[in-house]
């Protein structure tokens, strides 16, 4: 259903982020429901999750788990700046923003430290963050021993551009960050306001999982689910920091938010939490607590150095990089493998590994004969670096492609089948079901296709009300990139079921295997053979097909053999060349003596042979061979000889039998032999007459 399609982009980020404040409307007059996610962008946990919490946080209450005189809190910073190195946050502003914290969590017993030095990020993609592309990407440098903070240039979410973004207590150990926009860092506001989030506490004007009524009568079952912080509709708000709003609530009472509440939406207004708030957060760190382990992720960070792997050694396994290294800690919460393209950097997080791993298996998209440089470091804020070491990636079994993300195809925005055919000859045609990733590559059936060729490109995809755009590339140049000028086939979008176009095969596309890939996308129209438009939102499909170059089969030109009478030139001709007719004195030699439909050779005084092909733009055809006969001797042998004219420039020796209508010409001697006989009634002619 269409609004499956709309969720479901939100739907798949549950797992990553929980709430953001937006950066363009901080004071929006829109609550947050399942309908209306502007505010924050990201769903929150389930009903159902919740209740399993709540039922968590009373069983640990009693034990007074969740009480603490003094919390100290471990945070690791992470600064991204542009690839330049420049547009980080000051550490100026940091500091402030560490302070501010410190003063908004002193009711509560929690001080915020910097447990080891800055880790910074140089990288335009992430300085510019979009959490919907790139959340992955930058959890890759999470520590797994304190909270993890970034600070980027920009931020956004599903369009929207944001102010911070931040994760609900659980186990997931890349869930264990929050990041926050360069220029709300040093507000006072933000930092508190997603560290709220990070020790569960929820909007004050949330409706997700109902709406709190203003005489708090369901105030522990709707909003944020705390009774001394007022029921909040988000809206109604003057320059002095004073609720003007008129909107009522269910049973038609006037609101009476707390404009102050760090929690709210009213902008620079906010400065405080309630005790109510104090408490769930403090039932907020004792859940976290029991989601944390050696094997998620620490409150603990150390002092003590991890130590530095050594023994690091690259490998290229078909069209993985694999990395190994000896293990020399024994504190290490996981490793983190960074790569760079350079020996000076920047080095970029590529894939982390749990603790007491040795080895691990860089499969992302390489460049074929690039140079890749490795290094690898415990997932500990303080932790000590690997050496460098670097290797040349040449695939084993020839040009290596992108892994497209993973798509969804099951709604529709699929490949039913696809055909190539030349003239009425299909070459192709594949049916296909969509596959859970949304990516396929198929080996078979072999296609082979001809340089020069025109061919005929189809697909098929499901029938639905949904536009879908596609697009299809043929890797020419085997080079492992599917480029705009290797485009064979584009479909803008639009609701269809069958397409087709025609292609060329270039004149200088590389012979041998390679591929063809074929992307279909909702809502767009597809250029980037890796990666699905924003617009798609996650749905379409891209298939990958194994196609063969082939050189163009011209025939060879048509020609006979010639023969002279004595020494002299001879003219060779062919005919039945569509291009270019060449011709050669050897069966090998490179450069044409002649070219055309005729040739007319030099003075010959012994027998000769010539070669002839034919050359189009997109291919040279074998070579003929011409023999050239010079007749200046024959002799006949004693059988029955075909009537005929036969001419020489010396001498005829004949034991044949011959018939009427056989004459000799010799320009010196004819010699009939024993044995030489014509028939009763039969007329032989034999004249010294030579060549004419």
């Amino acid at each position: 259903m269409k609004i499956t399609r709309l969720l479901l982009p939100l739907l798949c980020c549950m797992a990553l982020v929980g709430f953001a404040q937006n950066k363009n409307n901080p004071n929006p007059s829109v609550a947050l429901d399942k309908t209306n996610r502007q505010d924050c962008g990201t769903p929150l946990p389930s009903l159902k999750l919740i209740q399993e919490q709540a039922k968590l946080i009373k069983q640990l209450a009693p034990k007074g788990i969740n009480a603490s005189p003094n919390l100290f809190i471990p945070l690791k910073i992470h600064i991204v700046r542009q690839s330049n190195g420049t547009g980080g946050l000051p550490t100026s502003t940091l500091e402030t923003a560490i302070a501010t914290l410190n003063t908004t969590y002193a009711s509560m017993n929690m001080n915020f430290f910097m447990c080891s030095s800055i880790h910074y990020i140089d990288n335009d993609e992430l300085y510019q963050l979009d959490v919907e592309k790139e959340n992955t990407r930058l959890v890759l440098n999470n520590v797994n021993d304190a909270i993890n903070i970034y600070f980027v240039g920009s931020l956004t979410t599903n369009g929207t551009a944001i102010n911070g973004i931040s994760s609900f207590p659980g186990a997931n150990a890349l869930d264990n960050r929050m990041i926050l926009s360069n220029d709300v860092a040093g507000n006072g506001i933000t930092l508190p306001h997603e560290m709220g989030h990070y020790w569960n506490l929820y909007h004050t004007y949330e409706t997700f999982y109902g709406a709190e009524l203003v005489n708090g009568s369901n105030c522990n079952s709707a909003g944020d689910f705390i009774c001394d912080t007022p029921a909040d509709p988000c809206g109604g708000f003057a320059l002095n920091c004073q609720y003007t709003g008129t909107t009522r609530d269910a049973n038609g009472q006037l609101y009476s938010p707390m404009v102050n509440n760090l929690m709210s939406c009213y902008g620079v207004c906010r400065n405080s939490f309630t005790a109510g708030q104090y408490a769930r957060m403090t039932d907020g760190y004792a859940l976290r607590n029991l989601y944390m382990n050696a094997n998620t992720y620490t409150l603990a960070c150390s002092a003590t150095m991890a130590l530095a792997p050594d023994n690091l050694n690259l490998s290229v396994t078909g069209c993985k990089i694999n990395i190994s290294w000896t293990d020399n800690a024994t504190n290490e919460m996981g490793y983190i493998i960074e790569m760079a393209t350079s020996m000076a950097g920047p080095f970029m997080a590529i894939g982390r590994t749990t603790a007491n791993a040795t080895s691990f298996s860089d499969d992302a998209f390489h460049t074929d004969g690039a140079t890749y440089y490795y290094r690898v470091v415990a997932a500990n804020s303080n932790a000590a670096y690997s050496v460098v070491n670097s290797i040349v990636f040449n695939p084993v079994n020839g040009a290596c492609y992108c892994i497209p993300n993973t798509l969804t195809c099951s709604d529709g925005d699929a490949i039913s089948n696809v055909t190539i055919r030349q003239g009425s000859t299909v070459l192709l045609s594949q049916n296909s079901a969509c596959t859970v990733s949304g990516y396929s590559l198929t080996n078979t059936p072999e296609t082979i296709l001809q340089k020069g060729n025109t061919y005929s490109f189809g697909i098929t995809i499901p029938a639905t009300t949904y536009q879908d755009g596609a697009i299809a590339w043929v890797d020419f140049n085997k080079n492992g990139n599917f480029e705009n000028n290797e485009v064979v086939f584009s479909k803008a979008k639009a609701v269809w079921t069958d397409a087709s176009a025609t292609f060329t095969v270039p004149a200088g596309a590389m012979a041998g295997q390679t591929r063809m890939r074929v992307s279909v996308m909702y809502n767009s129209d597809p250029t980037d053979p890796c990666a699905s438009p924003v617009e798609a939102m996650g749905y379409g499909e891209i298939e990958d097909y194994i196609i063969t170059i082939a050189e163009a089969v011209c025939d060879p030109p048509l020609a006979l053999d010639v023969s002279r009478c004595g020494q002299g030139v001879a003219t060779l001709n062919a005919s039945g060349c569509v291009g270019t007719t060449n011709w050669y004195a050897t069966a090998t030699s490179e450069t044409a003596i002649a070219t055309g439909a005729s040739y007319t050779t030099p003075v010959l005084t012994n027998d000769a042979v010539y070669y002839v092909s034919c050359q189009s733009d997109f291919c040279t055809s074998t070579r003929t061979a011409i023999q050239v006969k010079l007749h200046i001797n024959l002799s006949f042998a004693g059988v029955a000889q075909v009537a005929g004219s036969y001419r020489v420039s010396q001498s005829i020796t004949s034991t044949a039998d011959v018939t009427s209508g056989t004459s000799y010409y010799a320009g010196k001697a004819i010699m009939l032999e024993a044995g030489f006989q014509a028939g009763p009634n039969e007329v032989f002619l034999a004249s010294i007459e030579g060549c004419p």
